[in-house]
């Protein structure tokens, strides 16, 4: 086997403190920079060598461990050979020693054994630790020596523990597999289509590479991608698995087939990771150990914390936390060291495709093969844009301003309040726009991005930060995600736009084609899957996900053709120019399928405020149905309040308002009676905006596509996707516009519906023919 220096110091020597000011000081890319900066400035000594490799392989017990790096900097010349390591830093460099010290000393100790070992033959070492400032090179050195002996013991010691680990790992994996070698399908016999879904995921592991598959809703996704991936790893194809989500009700159906699956003798470990700001035990997830408990010491306790969680094998949201208060450590930082020697993960998207909150830890601790299975990825591209994108909004900076004192920090904020409203009243001039409304592309905002960078230096440098400092920090993580892009930004695939109005007003780096970026990440996984009901145009999605000749997999529903009543409503305009003169017929429309059978329902708008006027309509000429409606911001409680009042009662009929492409029409279970119909009104396709324009333009011939139709028209499928759960389902969906009829978006509805065109008038008759037709 083998382990880098790096790696075998985090994992042998961290100890102490989380801290959010120190665990991310640098970006990686800075690091890179200020290094070979300062190895520049050595290039006078001919004796200076930069980017030293070392490897040595060393006998541990019955194993072979070969422990490899590169040391930044190393001098021959003296008495004793130098080794040096560079560390930047924005934050004070004696803090981050004080912090992280153990490690980063551990890892030069390490460099030093691997020397010694491979025949070096200095009886003693010199160690340089040098801290810099990445913009004005400011260093501060730890030096102190080390014997060989001494170094040598050290290696030894830290490779010890690390095979120890590995070791039971390995005995944990062996015992896995017996068990899941024989798993067997929780739910008796496959679907048709989930059969063919199920052998094509096991091939992807068996070969690795890319499967994209489109499952009609109901056809049993979550069981047939998980299933066969557990079967191959019980035959050692594959290490282990990663199952990302986008949504909490897409983590929750994953949780709840993992349930069945899961081996009752706890063979198996799965980790659910749950949001930081949901399991967080503080009001403000501030991981400071000056005012939380759980992050003081973190690292030293963790290790405990940790193997008691693995024993549960199936650690939840709850075992997590009862571990984590038990133990006094943070439950989300818990639930990321758990994941280490998880054999299923399961967390959302951001943790595999956002490049700040990225974790290399689902890859595991050795060289694993990871399969990873991307749920609902239709949703994919969008989120991965916003991961990409980021903005600085006047309003954060006024508030921060408010909220703190004369000083460093104050000045910063100022100095790039000035730089913003610059930048504003240049462009509007420029441009000619009005000034009560804007929207514009501006160039790459350089001097914009080094003044939020100095105002990250001044929050950096400020050792004891005070209560009021809440909305500082809240302006930091903006201003932290903004200065990043930089990183990752490419000006054919991103647009900077200026938008708002005299009184709020924001400068937004937006992504546009986020392909590349997400193909990378995907390129690190042994195989991966990528599954959803809607992943129509396929060629559009190869290329919204950066991998160009995918296996491609477009199953047939499960379900009988006369099960689903489809119904296209052509005489109804609901454009947003028609709304007020058609909403009687509308309201029509809705009330002849409500009545048409006591149940319940749901009806789809394309955005609140057209919710809003039909809900106070709907109210206003009906009160024979029980009424309820989405609005803005509902928390967690909320949405579940919501979803269970879609009760089966053959007494009573519920009509849901909703917004098409929101949390109630994507992701929720709702089977048998609980839903029996749908009316969807209207294409929801996206207002025109410039932002719509440099998509468009951006994706060439599949632009129309890319920023107008695929958005919509999934959204529609996926909301329609909630009536038809189970083989016994029966119910409507009455799509209400008349341009479902169109080629251009017909093409987009599944093979499997067969919509018919009709008038408003001939609803009734229809429903009635259909609801006694079996």
């Amino acid at each position: 086997m083998k382990v880098s220096a790096r790696q075998l110091a985090q994992f042998c020597c961290r100890e102490g403190d989380i801290h959010y000011r120190y665990d991310e000081s640098t970006r990686a890319e800075e690091g890179i920079a200020t290094q070979k900066r300062l190895q520049r400035e050595r290039l006078g000594n001919p004796e200076y060598q930069r980017e030293v490799s070392v490897q040595v392989e060393r006998r541990v017990g019955r194993r072979q461990v070969t422990v490899a790096g590169r040391i930044d900097g190393f001098d021959s010349t003296g008495a004793l050979p130098v080794l040096e390591e560079y560390k930047a830093t924005r934050t004070e460099p004696e803090a981050l020693h004080r912090h992280a010290g153990a490690m980063h000393t551990g890892q030069l100790k390490i460099y030093a054994g691997i020397l010694a070992a491979a025949g070096n033959p200095a009886e003693a070492f010199r160690l340089k630790l040098i801290y810099c400032h990445p913009d004005t090179l400011a260093t501060m050195q730890v030096a102190f020596d080390t014997h060989r002996d001494e170094a040598l013991t050290f290696l030894d010691a830290a490779l010890r523990t690390y095979t120890l680990a590995i070791a039971r790992l390995e005995l944990h994996r062996a015992r896995r597999n017996r068990r899941l070698a024989s798993l067997d399908f929780p739910y008796g016999s496959f679907r048709g289509a989930q059969r063919t879904l199920a052998r094509s995921v096991y091939r992807t592991a068996r070969d690795g590479g890319a499967l994209i598959a489109e499952a009609p809703t109901g056809a049993g996704k979550t069981a047939g991608v998980l299933f066969p991936t557990l079967r191959a790893m019980g035959e050692g194809l594959i290490d282990r698995t990663v199952f990302l989500t986008s949504r909490g009700t897409g983590a929750h159906a994953a949780e709840v087939t993992l349930r069945k699956l899961h081996p009752p003798d706890r063979s198996m470990r799965s980790v659910m990771i749950t949001a930081k700001h949901k399991v967080c035990f503080q009001v403000e997830p501030v991981c400071d150990p000056n005012v939380c408990e759980f992050a003081a010491g973190y690292y030293d306790r963790a290790p405990a914390a940790v193997a008691e969680l693995n024993g549960y094998g199936f650690m939840d949201r709850a075992a997590i936390e009862a571990t984590a208060r038990a133990h006094r450590v943070c439950p989300f930082e818990l639930s990321l060291d758990a994941a280490v020697w998880a054999d299923v993960t399961v967390c959302d998207y951001n943790y595999v495709f956002d490049p700040v909150v990225r974790l290399q830890r689902l890859q595991g601790i050795t060289q694993d093969r990871t399969q990873l299975l991307v749920d609902e990825a239709h949703q994919l591209g969008d989120r991965v844009r916003d991961a990409l994108s980021a903005a600085i909004d006047r309003d954060l900076v006024s508030k921060a301003l408010e909220a703190v004192g004369a000083g460093a920090i104050r000045a910063a904020i100022e100095r790039l309040d000035r730089q913003m409203m610059k930048l504003k009243r240049s462009e509007v001039l420029r441009q000619g726009l009005s000034k009560d409304a804007y929207e514009c592309i501006v160039v790459w905002p350089a001097p914009l991005l080094r003044s939020a960078q100095s105002v990250l230096d001044a929050l950096g440098a400020e050792s004891e930060p005070t209560e009021e400092m809440a909305e500082v920090r809240a302006l930091g993580y903006a201003l932290a995600r903004i200065v990043r892009t930089e990183t990752w930004y490419a000006p054919e695939r991103f647009a900077v736009f200026l938008r708002g109005d005299r009184r709020h007003w924001a400068i937004e780096i937006r992504c546009l084609d986020p392909g590349p970026h997400i193909g990378e990440a995907l390129s690190d996984f042994h195989g991966h899957v990528r599954f959803s009901a809607t992943l129509r145009p396929l060629s559009y999605f190869a290329r919204l996900h950066g991998v160009a000749q995918p296996n491609a997999l477009q199953l047939p529903s499960p379900f009988a053709a006369d099960q689903l009543e489809v119904l296209v409503v052509r005489d109804v305009s609901v454009r947003f120019r028609d709304r007020s003169r058609s909403l009687d017929a509308l309201l029509h429309v809705i009330e002849a399928v409500t009545q048409s059978r006591t149940g319940n329902y749901i009806v789809a708008l394309p955005s609140f405020e057209y919710l809003q006027q039909v809900v106070e309509a709907y109210r206003a000429r009906s009160s024979s149905h029980a009424c309820i409606a989405q609005h803005r911001d509902m928390d967690e409680s909320l949405r579940k309040s919501f979803i269970d009042q879609f009760e089966a009662d053959p007494q009573h009929t519920l009509v849901g308002f909703v917004v098409l492409g929101g949390v109630f029409a994507e992701s929720v279970d709702l089977p048998g009676d609980r839903l029996i119909g749908m009316v969807v009104v209207g294409l929801g396709l996206p207002p025109p905006s410039l932002e719509r324009q440099c998509l468009a333009a951006c994706f060439g011939e599949l632009g129309s596509i890319a920023a107008y139709e695929q958005p919509a028209m999934t959204r529609i499928v996926q909301a329609a996707g909630r009536i038809i759960r189970t083989e016994n389902d029966r119910g409507v969906l009455c799509l209400v516009d008349d341009r479902y009829l169109d080629p251009n978006f017909s093409r987009y509805l599944p093979a499997h519906w067969h919509p018919r065109a009709v008038r408003s008038s001939d609803v009734e008759a229809a429903l009635y023919t259909f609801w006694n037709s079996r």
